[in-house]
This record gives structure tokens, C-alpha cells and sequence, in this order.
């Protein structure tokens, strides 16, 4: 039973934090559709979801790169440095036009 209760008290703080996560990632949205009209609404989430795909992506390269480039800095293989990240652009600027492509 104690440890029900302390998920509980947990869970009421994970609830207000989510709710204000809620409240400021739909803020924009309702600010367009107060003053402009419902088109514009789906036009800039369109755009939002597209760049939030491609923002995905540049962070997943970056949060799998960081420890790599960590490791061969801390050795001086700048020269692996270099390689890796004109392979980690071409990933990222690969699903920029991949999501492009979609858009259109």
C-alpha cells in the first residue's frame, strides 16, 4: 500500500508536468486559429509535423554521434571526427529531401 501511495504522489507531479507540456506545445496552434483563418492552422501543422520529423532525425544522429566523436577526440583521431560528420549530414540533409519529397 506505501508504495502505491508514493506512485501516486509522483504520478500527480509527472500529470501537472505533462499538462503543462500539453498546454505550451498547442499554444501556437490556438494562437493561429484565434486570429487567422482554419486554413492557416493546417498549414503550419503541416509544417510543424514535416520539421519536427527532420529535427528527429538530426537529433537521433547527434545523441548516437556524441559519444564517438567524445572518444576519438579525447585519442586525437580528428581525421575519424571529420568522416563521421560528413556521413552524419548526409543522413540528416537524405530524409531533409526524403521529407521534402512528401510534402509535395
Amino acid at each position: 500500500m506505501k508504495v502505491i501511495k508514493e506512485l501516486a504522489g509522483l504520478a500527480r507531479y509527472n500529470a501537472v508536468l505533462e499538462i503543462r507540456a500539453l498546454t505550451f506545445s498547442w499554444i501556437d496552434v490556438w494562437m493561429i486559429g484565434l486570429f487567422l483563418e482554419q486554413r492557416f492552422v493546417g498549414i503550419y501543422q503541416t509544417a510543424w509535423q514535416i520539421s519536427s520529423a527532420v529535427l528527429m532525425v538530426g537529433k537521433s544522429v547527434t545523441s548516437v554521434s556524441f559519444p564517438h566523436l567524445s572518444g576519438w577526440a579525447s585519442e586525437n583521431k580528428w581525421y575519424k571526427i571529420k568522416e563521421n560528420i560528413k556521413k552524419s549530414y548526409l543522413i540528416y540533409y537524405w530524409f531533409l529531401f526524403l521529407h521534402l519529397l512528401e510534402a509535395f
